[in-house]
């Protein structure tokens, strides 16, 4: 009896044991329900954060490859514009330098030709002064010839003037002389006829010492012309020969021995 309620207490306890285990096995299954459903739902949660940073990431991913190509479409713009901008400047160099190089060119053309005009201008005048003074030499020659036959000329007319005036005095004063020999002997004037002649004899001298002296200055002063003339190469005109003193004196005694 004693086993049989012994047995029969464990039994219930027993059953006790089941059913207190089986409401705690529903409790904890009941807490596992709801906390798949909240891992569910949590779960959801994030499968749609996820979608979303997906979405995001694409969205970044998309325009960052945008970027990527905007990125190389302007930087090979930049390249081509730089190289454009080099082959400009490159072509700009280029032509300044060939314009430069026909600059260059050009001023020692110029150059060249203004030296050759300039040295055939300097040829030209040093020849055309070289015929100046050759053509003045000449000319100089012949004036110095034409007159030197004039002053020759002169000279021999001087001469023969002189040498006729000389004759002239000469005969006056014979005449003279015959006069006054002829008035001493007729007697017919007195000491004013004497004093007369010998102031005539006296004049006749005098012309005659002038004459002399007239032609000795002529020598002279053609001996120093024909000097002159053969020492100045610039052919100086010389100054005309004086007329004589003792000519016109000459002269004056002719005309009053004809009044009387």
């Amino acid at each position: 009896m004693a086993e049989s309620a012994s047995e029969l207490e464990s039994d219930c306890s027993s059953i006790d044991g089941g059913l207190t285990a089986a409401e705690s096995t529903l409790h904890g299954r009941e807490e596992l329900m709801k906390r798949v459903e909240s891992l569910q739902q949590e779960n959801t949660v994030l499968k749609i954060e996820l979608e979303t940073f997906r979405l995001r990431v694409k969205a970044l991913q998309e325009e960052n490859k945008a970027m990527r190509k905007n990125s190389v479409n302007i930087q090979a713009r930049a390249e081509a514009e730089e190289e454009y901008i080099s082959n400009t400047l490159l072509k700009k160099i280029q032509s300044l330098k060939k314009e430069k190089e026909n600059l260059a060119i050009a001023y020692e053309h110029e150059e060249e030709y203004l030296t050759n005009d300039l040295s055939r201008k300097l040829l030209q005048l040093r020849q055309e002064k070289v015929e100046l003074e050759e053509s003045l030499e000449k000319e100089q020659e012949h004036m110095v010839k034409k007159l030197m036959r004039k002053i020759e000329k002169l000279e021999k007319q001087t001469i023969a003037k002189q040498v006729t005036l000389a004759e002239a005095a000469a005969t006056a004063a014979g005449e003279g002389r015959a006069r006054g020999v002829a008035r001493e002997g007729a007697g017919a004037h007195g000491e004013e006829a004497d004093a007369e002649d010998r102031e005539t004899r006296e004049t006749d001298d005098r012309e005659a010492g002038h004459s002399r002296a007239a032609a000795t200055r002529e020598g002279r002063a053609r001996e120093h012309a024909r000097a002159r003339g053969e020492g100045d190469p610039r052919g100086e005109r010389p100054a005309p020969a004086q007329a004589p003193a003792g000519g016109r004196a000459a002269r004056g005694a002719l005309q009053a021995a004809l009044r009387e």
